[in-house]
């Protein structure tokens, strides 16, 4: 069984990261988004024109929103305004069957959407015009996310597939050559399978900093980068004690479906690693164990408990890592879950959130969210640390 990290990399790779120093591994710290938060925004879908179902993803580029959900992509106004659905399903030459993933090129104003299983990119202007279609290397496995280094190469994370011999690796860079897709092997991953479902086990595998692509890996505490000169290498490590299980507990445990495997990690006090990255205020936002946070330079560390106060709404969220923290990662609310929060609303000071609240109605679309955090984050952090926790936070 190949593995990609948590000790079971070579060593010689694996030393090549520098260990994160987590000032407060033992003591993860209590927070309220107030403490660090300075405004939030909330946008409310106009649903007049285009009525949006169980939404699954919000990504944001200026003042233009695309919001999937189970039936297909469309594009909103930051104001909140529809301006067109993107693409439609169907199996004709500008229609996709499903949407696996889709991403945008910022520059060129274009959309992009990955169509599975007929494995093609769907090429579209923000307006929603076709563009261009083209098939996709049909040995890639599932696509589950995507990020465009050049206009002619993308990194591509392959989820766990139900055949491993689907997935010739968790990283692959497709680089377009004279219209045709050419393949390249950037990060193997773990080698086992989910046999009867595919299972996208990271999800936020990837994130874009200024000096390059930021990836993880399944049951790993690594972050890669790759910045398109030395392939994918290991940036830095997050030593948190037991994040993810040692080579010799996984090799007790092959042969194991995937879903069996994790199962019975946890069942020994193991996590599962880093989950989910992002960036904020130029600090690397980290989800660990599908619970925990931990923000960092990549140098120093501070992990937030898994339940953060949410003063605007009045009740806890699940996670700093929730929905919401970036452009690339917004967040949204069923319009009928602010209103039953609508008593905790009109307490709290977020006055364009009260004024939401009277117009909106529970058979509305979803409402769209940013947090807009303080300058210098992770200061923040260290300084709550060394008044209520002692801890020095110097780097």
């Amino acid at each position: 069984m190949l593995l990609a990290s948590c000790g079971t990399r070579p060593k010689e790779e694996a030393c090549v990261a520098n260990d994160v120093r987590i000032l407060n591994a033992d003591d993860p710290l209590e927070l309220s988004f107030d403490e660090v938060v300075d405004s939030v925004s909330y946008i409310a879908l106009d649903s007049r024109k285009c009525v949006v179902g169980d939404v699954e993803t919000v990504r944001r580029d200026g003042d233009m929103l695309f919001v999937k959900d189970s039936k297909g992509l469309y594009a909103f106004t930051t104001s909140g305004a529809f301006v067109s659905q993107i693409g439609t399903f169907g199996k004709g030459p500008q229609e996709y069957m499903y949407i696996q993933t889709f991403y945008l090129d910022t520059k060129n104003k274009h959309v992009y959407i990955v169509s599975y299983p007929d494995k093609k990119l769907l090429e579209y202007s923000y307006d929603g015009r076709f563009v261009a279609a083209s098939p996709l290397p049909a040995v890639d496995g599932c696509m589950d996310n995507v990020v465009s280094h050049t206009p002619d190469s993308l990194v591509v994370y392959n989820a766990l597939s139900n055949d491993v011999m689907e997935r010739p690796a968790e990283y692959i860079l497709l680089s377009d050559v004279s219209g045709v897709w050419k393949r390249e092997q950037l990060l193997k991953g773990i080698g086992n399978r989910t046999r009867s479902v595919r299972y996208p086990f990271l999800y936020n595998p990837m994130t874009v900093s200024h000096n390059g692509i930021y990836a993880i890996s399944a049951l790993s505490d690594i972050v890669y980068r790759y910045n398109g000169k030395d392939g994918m290498s290991p940036a830095f490590r997050v030593p948190l004690p037991k994040l993810c299980p040692t080579a010799t507990v996984l090799g007790s445990l092959d042969c194991m479906d995937f879903f069996s495997l994790k199962d019975a990690l946890e069942e020994r006090g193991y996590g599962l690693g880093i989950t989910g990255i992002t960036t904020v205020d130029g600090n690397f936002v980290l989800a660990v164990n599908g619970a925990q946070t931990v923000i960092t330079d990549g140098r120093v560390g501070v992990v937030v408990a898994p339940m953060v106060y949410d003063g605007n709404i009045g009740t806890y969220v699940s996670g700093f890592f929730a929905q919401g923290i970036s452009g690339e990662y917004m967040g949204h609310i069923d319009a009928l879950t602010l209103l039953e929060a609508k008593e905790n609303i009109m307490k709290g000071g977020n006055r364009h959130l009260k004024r939401l609240c009277d117009t909106l109605s529970a058979e509305d679309n979803p409402v769209v969210f940013q947090y807009h955090f303080k300058n210098g984050l992770l200061e923040i952090l260290k300084r709550k640390l060394h008044v209520h926790y002692n801890i020095d936070g110097k780097a």
